[in-house]
């Protein structure tokens, strides 16, 4: 409830909760004696052992989604997190262009440059998504919402030979938090009926005809339960549930992910290095924040 509550009301109502997780390509996996990375270092390990194997020669070790804006800014979030930096400190003042977040774009873009399909720098999560459904990628940082379009046999050819965890840390664990839900304009002149329709919308009939069919994570508890042998990644969302953490929810969120999301694709396809994309990136920042009154 802390991502739709701000100094202790309730804005709105959640629908569905998500955090990114690993897909893994189990058979894979079992066939070389591997267990699912724990640790960024081990998956560097296991995306090498994949990635240019003549054993699996249309196989690449890991993929995430670099594409500029949203999706490169998403992605990178949870690194940024994981080697313990963050973007801001108490006072609004950035320090994402820190050494912790320069050294955690460098891995997250050595990742991308090493063990990544040369197509893949513009990848988005639909993208990724389809590469790793047509068997191109051991390894997947992913939404689960993607997890039934995997076992899929009309569009799938990896059906039943996925494995759903939660991602590696390497300082700590902290993937990204995601949520989508409903709220009520103080200028409806229907707000009963709003609210109404909201909470059938949420019933639990509706999260488990439509929701657990497309494969979201789920967040009310007892269709958690009921439903945990047939939602294969839960278990891997509410492990990593317990550790997730969120970008700044201020109003001028939306240009600054597009600021981060361009730094992070700058270094990705080699147009900066991380120190310098980054600095360049805390500017833009403290400038958008600066003309809002953050320092006033």
């Amino acid at each position: 409830m802390n991502l739709v509550s701000q100094d202790g009301n309730i804005y709105w109502i959640p629908h569905h909760g998500t955090t990114q997780i690993l897909f893994y390509r189990k058979d894979l996996f079992e066939a070389e004696g591997l267990k699912p990375p724990e640790t960024y270092d081990e998956l560097f390990e296991i995306a090498a052992k994949f990635t240019n194997n003549p054993k699996y020669p249309d196989v690449w070790g890991f993929a995430t989604t670099p594409a500029q804006g949203e999706f490169a800014s998403s992605t990178w979030s949870t690194w940024l997190w994981s080697w313990g930096g963050d973007y801001f400190d108490e006072n609004w003042n950035p320090i994402f262009n820190n050494e912790i977040g320069v050294a955690s774009l460098e891995a997250y873009a050595e990742a991308v440059k090493k063990f990544s399909p040369p197509d893949s720098l513009n990848w988005g999560n639909d993208d990724s998504g389809a590469a790793f459904q047509q068997g191109r990628l051991a390894m997947l940082q992913m939404w689960p919402y993607l997890g039934a379009a995997m076992e899929d046999p009309s569009q799938s050819k990896v059906v039943g030979k996925v494995g759903y965890a939660p991602l590696p840390k390497k300082e700590l664990l902290f993937p990204r938090l995601g949520s989508w839900g409903g709220t009520i304009s103080k200028f409806s002149k229907n707000k009963e009926w709003a609210y109404m329709w909201l909470a059938f919308y949420n019933s639990k009939e509706n999260t488990n005809n439509i929701l657990v069919p497309s494969g979201v994570a789920v967040d009310r508890l007892s269709t958690v339960e009921e439903l945990k042998d047939k939602i294969l990644w839960q278990e891997a969302v509410n492990l990593s549930f317990e550790h997730t953490k969120e970008r700044p929810g201020i109003p001028e969120i939306t240009p600054i992910i597009d600021v981060w999301g361009l730094a992070v694709s700058k270094v990705v396809t080699g147009q900066a290095d991380a120190k310098s994309a980054l600095d360049e990136a805390a500017v833009k920042v403290r400038k958008i924040l600066e003309d809002a009154g953050y320092y006033d």
